[in-house]
């Protein structure tokens, strides 16, 4: 498969304009769009280590889940370690694909992995994100009303949770005149047009809007495409970064703290040296990463403890005050199944690509018991 066809064929699985957070880094960041894929590394972090196993394999491309670089490189030399990775990358000719956000935020992606291995239910995600809808209305001679309709429904107009390949349509006539360059389907230069036409309305979403139109005027038969596009009320709320959901049944913190444990596979974790150990949890907030931005919209949303990764010495003191639990399982330790869900991805997508898993090579228990599950 082409590069660029897999890169189209990923962003579909987690859409970057659904699902990344505001000002991400997410996409492609090295590579020859029209080169071959036949064999990808999924891999938490594009390091040094990944890279020249990558090297050594004849891997075609690392997709990742953190991005690549959050900031432009300005030369690019073997004596620095960043450009050191980016020269090796190039030299050998080995993309580099990153999925961040969109994926901790997309269902069935890390934040709600997180929360099945805790054994979460009524999960509901702490952020949601807006999508609005544009109504846009078209207009053709009905003879090419249905080949039209057709394009615009496979670019994704005209659905709306579980109806598809709707639209309204009103008869009406069209006049006009064709001067200058004009390049006239029907009728002739410099005389008055007076024809048949259908006007018809789709529903797309903004994350549709652009390949919508394109098709539009790309299919339509006419040399100047006539539509207009108007807001609707009508809107989705996607889930963003962050869960909360109800463990099965109290816990205290030692047996919260040994549930997750057991959940990542870990020897040990962080939370408040002064907290109630006595303390009753029910309801858990979660996001994978350093998700401790989202705590206080945790605790309003009912949680009694919140789990991720990263978390500061002046968090747990904010926490304590609340009077919530804390607890720090790490941050590579809540996102190292980033790994499993994109080879999930890679498979879906062409099961002739062959899909090397870096953290089972490193022994990740974690990843091996849920690659082994899948």
């Amino acid at each position: 498969m082409k590069l660029k066809d897999l890169c189209v064929a990923l962003d579909s699985k987690a859409p970057e304009k659904l699902y990344a957070c505001d000002g991400d880094k997410v996409g492609l960041f090295v590579g020859d769009t029209e080169r071959d894929v036949k064999k990808v590394l999924t891999v938490t972090d594009a390091s040094s280590d990944a890279i020249d196993y990558a090297i050594d394999n004849n891997v075609d491309m690392i997709l990742c889940h953190h991005p690549f670089m959050f900031e432009p490189v300005g030369r690019l030399t073997t004596g620095d370690i960043l450009q050191n990775k980016l020269y090796k990358l190039v030299h050998n000719d080995i993309a580099v694909f990153s999925m961040h956000t969109n994926l901790d935020s997309v269902p069935g992606g890390l934040n709600d992995i997180f929360a099945d291995l805790l054994g979460l239910k009524n999960v509901v995600p702490i952020e949601t994100k807006k999508v609005k809808y544009y109504m846009m209305v078209c207009f053709a001679t009905n003879e090419y009303k249905e080949n039209i309709l057709k394009a615009l429904f496979e670019a994704g107009a005209g659905a709306k949770n579980n109806y598809k390949d709707v639209f309204f349509e009103f008869k009406g006539r069209c006049h006009f005149t064709a001067i200058g360059d004009a390049n006239p389907l029907i009728g002739i230069h410099n005389e008055p047009v007076d024809i048949e036409e259908v006007s018809f309305s789709v529903l797309v979403s903004e994350t549709d809007l652009d390949r919508v139109v394109e098709t539009y005027k790309r299919v339509h038969p006419y040399d100047v495409p006539v539509y207009y596009l108007a807001e609707s009320p009508e809107c989705d709320y996607l889930p963003s970064i962050g869960r909360v959901g109800d463990l099965e049944k109290e816990l205290t913190v030692p047996e919260f703290r040994e549930l997750c444990l057991k959940a990542f596979e870990l020897p040990y974790a962080r939370c408040p040296f002064n907290c109630d150990m006595s303390k009753k949890i029910k309801r858990v907030g979660l996001c994978s990463g350093s998700g401790m931005s989202l705590f206080d919209k945790a605790c309003d949303m009912g949680a009694d403890a919140y789990v991720c990764g990263d978390i500061k010495h002046d968090a747990y003191l904010h926490a304590t005050d609340r009077g919530k639990i804390v607890l720090d399982l790490g941050h590579y330790e809540t996102e190292c199944t980033s790994s499993v869900v994109l080879a999930d991805y890679i498979k879906d997508i062409d099961s002739q690509i062959e899909t090397i898993n870096f953290e089972v090579l490193r022994g990740n228990k974690l990843v091996l018991k849920l690659s082994e599950k899948r």
